[in-house]
């Protein structure tokens, strides 16, 4: 899970009802770009696949994720994390 109401530099690991979900920080670039940078995947051994072919290949990479962020849980989460801005509105959403 991407946010960009959390410090740059955190990166958490929370389990609920037994999903893990991964928290990371996403602020000036895309849920695709960061995405290929977590799992090591360079643009251009995914070039000439179709978009659904690229998906499943950084989809399968992401399955053997297996991270070691600091656990915390949601209540801890909920304190870490900042208001949501609108940056159009430049006031809390």
């Amino acid at each position: 899970m991407y946010c960009n109401n959390i410090d740059l530099l955190a990166k958490y690991r929370a389990t609920i009802d037994g999903v893990t979900f991964y928290i990371l920080p996403c602020d000036e670039s895309t849920v695709w770009k960061e995405m290929l940078e977590l799992m090591s995947i360079d643009k251009n051994d995914i070039k000439k696949a179709r978009y659904s072919g690229k998906l499943d290949y950084l989809l399968d990479a992401a399955l053997g994720l297996d991270a070691k962020y600091e656990p915390i849980t949601y209540e801890q989460g909920l304190t870490l994390m900042e208001p949501v801005k609108n940056r159009n509105a430049n006031r809390p959403v």
